[in-house]
């Protein structure tokens, strides 16, 4: 599997062995080499990575950075994203100017530490939006 993490002009990636089929398995991925990344907008997983033609299924879960914030948090189902733990959201459209970034506005009316940052973009519909079955 080639995990890679990428911005602008920055990127980390490696390859780990996934070659232990039908099990569930845990996987550390030292991207550390990124600690000083400030660009970093992607995560890219390709699970099989130069094979042609691949048709296997492959089920991902609980990706995280270390520390892991979320730890002991409790899932809502009625929030779609926090940009915190809760972050059940699918995107469409536009989704690739939506970054979560440092709240830098935290008061009494928001004092979480992350937030949701869109920037628009040239045109007058663009936009986000979740697939149906998000909501």
């Amino acid at each position: 599997m080639l995990f890679k993490i990428e911005g602008s002009g920055e990127q980390v990636e490696k390859i780990i062995d996934i070659s232990t089929p039908n099990v569930w398995r845990e996987y550390t991925v030292d991207m550390s080499a990124a600690k000083d990344f400030t660009t970093i907008s992607k995560i890219l997983i390709v699970v099989s990575p130069g094979v042609a033609g691949s048709s296997d299924t492959y089920y991902l879960d609980n990706i995280y950075t270390t520390p892991n914030y979320c730890a002991g948090s409790t899932p809502n189902a009625d929030i779609l994203d926090d940009f915190e733990c809760n972050r059940v959201a699918a995107y469409g459209g536009g989704w690739d100017s939506l970054h979560v970034v440092t709240n830098p506005y935290p008061n009494g009316d928001n004092n979480t530490s992350r937030v949701g940052k869109f920037n628009d973009q040239a045109g007058p519909w663009y936009g986000i939006w979740f697939p149906h079955d998000c909501l």
